[in-house]
C-alpha cells in the first residue's frame, strides 16, 4: 500500500508503502512504522528510489515553515522526506501519522454483539474522542448502525502538536482483491501480463476464517495460504504433498506475487470465487509441453527466440518445475547444441540455479532425519540418472514430484548425499 496521491507541487517527491504490520483491521489509515515502513524519493522521469531510514528527517505538520527539520519522529501527525543533497533540490514530502507506539496497544476489541461494539483506545501521547461513541470503563461504545460507509470518526489529541483524524471501521474478514484504483473485484477476471502489478490481494483474518485455497495452472498446484497472525504472512502449504510448507509471502501485496509465475489462479475462501486469467503473457502457457530433454530444449529455444528479458524467462522457467515435477539440473550437457554460445550460457546458469534452488521454509533437522532413508534414495536415483544407467524423465509423476519436494524441502542434507555419492564414485575410480 502506497500513499502515492499522483498530485505533486515539486518534482521530487516522497512515497511511503505500508506493510501489513503497519495497519489495524478496524483502522483505514495505516501508521509509519520505521521497520517496516518504505520511503521512496520519486522523480517525474518515472524513477522511484528507495531510502534508508537513517537518511530520513521528520516534522509536525504543526510546525512552522521555517522550524528545523528533525532526525526522529515524532508523535502524531508529521511529514517525512529524505535529506536533501544540497540546497539546490528541495523534495516533497509524504505525510504521515506516527503512533509512537504499538498498534496492538493503541486499539483492540473488548466485545462485541449484534448490535454494538466496544474498542479500548489508548494513546499515550494525548487524548482520545471517538464520534457517537459512549465512553465506559471497559472503553468507546460503538452502534454498529452508526458506522455507514466511511465509518466513525476517531481523533487524537496530541500534547504538543494539532489534533488529527482517522476512521474507525468495521473491516471485512476474508480475501480480497483490488484493481489499480484500489476498487474491490469479484468472481472472473482477466488481467493483460503487462498490468498484473497493478492489481493487489489482501487477506484479513480472525480465528474462524484464517485461510484460503489457492488452486494454480488449472489445478497443477493446490495450495493452502494459513494466515499468521504474529508477521502478518501467509504460510503456503502443499495440499499434495501432506501440507508441507513450501512459501510465505505477506498477507498482502501484489497480485504478481500471488500467482508465483501461473498463468492462471482460482482462489477460494469460504463461499467466495475469484477465477484469474493472465492475458498477453509473454510466455506461452505450456499445457502440451511433454517433459522430455527434447520437448523442453525446444521450448526454450523458442521463448528465447520471441527476445522475452531473460530475467523474467528465468524466473517462469524455474517456477515450471514445481508445475511439472521436474528438474532443470537433470539435463546433460548433451540435450542441447553448444554452437550458440548466448544458448550456451543460458543453460549453463538455468541448470545450476536449478540445483541451489530451494523452498524459502526448510524441514528442520528432526524432519530431515525421518525422511534420511527416502532422501538417500531420491539422492541414487539422481545419481543413477547422471551416470547414464536410469532416466528420471522416464518415471512416473509420483516419483518425480517425490524427489523434487525433498530436494526442496531438504535442500542441505539432499545435496551432501548427493555429493557423498559422487565422492565415492570418484574414490573407487582413483
Amino acid at each position: 500500500m502506497t500513499n502515492n496521491t499522483n498530485k505533486h507541487t515539486l518534482p521530487i517527491w516522497t512515497e511511503v508503502e505500508y506493510t501489513a504490520l503497519c495497519k489495524n483491521p478496524y483502522l483505514s489509515t495505516p501508521f509509519f512504522i520505521p521497520k517496516e515502513s518504505k520511503v521512496f524519493l520519486c522523480k517525474e522521469d518515472g524513477s522511484r528510489e528507495e531510502q534508508r531510514m537513517i537518511f530520513l528527517v521528520f516534522k509536525s505538520t504543526a510546525a512552522a515553515e521555517e522550524d528545523e527539520w528533525e532526525d526522529d519522529p515524532m508523535p502524531g501527525e508529521m511529514w517525512v522526506k529524505p535529506l536533501e543533497d544540497d540546497d539546490t533540490e528541495v523534495y516533497e514530502p509524504a505525510k504521515v501519522i506516527y503512533l509512537g507506539q504499538d498498534i496492538d496497544d493503541f486499539i483492540q476489541v473488548t466485545s462485541e454483539d449484534e448490535n454494538t461494539i466496544t474498542f479500548d483506545i489508548y494513546w499515550r501521547h494525548g487524548d482520545v474522542k471517538v464520534e457517537k461513541a459512549e465512553k465506559t470503563d471497559d472503553g468507546f461504545v460503538c452502534k454498529k448502525e452508526d458506522f455507514g460507509d466511511e465509518g466513525l470518526r476517531l481523533t487524537l489529541i496530541p500534547e504538543e502538536g494539532n489534533p488529527f483524524s482517522l476512521n474507525i471501521q468495521i473491516p471485512y474478514i476474508g480475501f480480497s482483491l483490488y484493481d489499480s484504483e484500489g476498487n474491490k473485484v469479484h468472481n472472473e477476471l482477466e488481467v493483460a501480463h503487462d498490468k498484473v502489478d497493478e492489481y493487489r490481494y489482501e487477506f484479513v483474518g480472525d480465528d474462524n476464517n484464517d485461510r484460503f485455497t489457492l488452486q494454480l495452472d488449472d489445478n497443477k498446484l493446490v495450495y493452502i495460504c494459513v494466515l499468521r497472525h504474529e508477521d502478518a504472512q501467509l504460510v503456503v502449504r502443499d495440499q499434495r504433498q501432506r501440507l508441507a510448507v513450501v512459501d510465505q509471502i505477506p498477507s498482502e501485496g501484489k497480485l504478481s506475487e500471488l500467482m508465483m509465475n501461473a498463468h492462471s489462479a482460482l482462489i477460494k475462501n469460504k463461499n467466495y470465487r475469484w477465477r484469474i486469467n493472465i492475458a498477453g503473457s509473454s510466455i506461452v502457457h505450456e499445457v502440451e509441453l511433454e517433459i522430455t530433454p527434447e520437448s523442453l530444449v525446444a521450448f526454450i529455444k523458442e521463448q528465447m527466440a520471441k527476445g522475452i528479458d531473460i530475467d523474467t524467462l528465468g524466473q517462469s522457467l524455474i517456477a515450471m518445475e514445481q508445475k511439472y515435477a521436474f528438474q532443470w539440473f537433470w539435463l546433460k550437457d548433451s540435450d542441447w547444441s553448444h554452437d550458440d554460445p548466448m544458448f550456451d550460457m543460458f543453460m549453463n546458469q538455468l541448470v545450476a540455479f536449478s540445483y541451489v534452488s530451494q523452498k524459502p521454509i526448510q524441514g528442520d533437522q528432526l524432519q530431515a532425519r525421518n525422511n534420511k532413508r527416502k532422501i538417500k534414495r531420491c539422492a541414487k536415483l539422481i545419481k543413477a540418472h547422471q551416470k547414464g544407467e536410469i532416466s528420471l524423465w522416464d518415471e512416473d509423476e509420483e516419483q518425480r514430484k517425490e524427489i523434487l519436494h525433498l530436494f526442496s524441502t531438504f535442500h542441505s542434507p539432499f545435496v551432501e548425499i548427493l555429493e557423498s555419492l559422487k565422492d565415492e564414485e570418484t574414490e573407487e575410480e582413483a
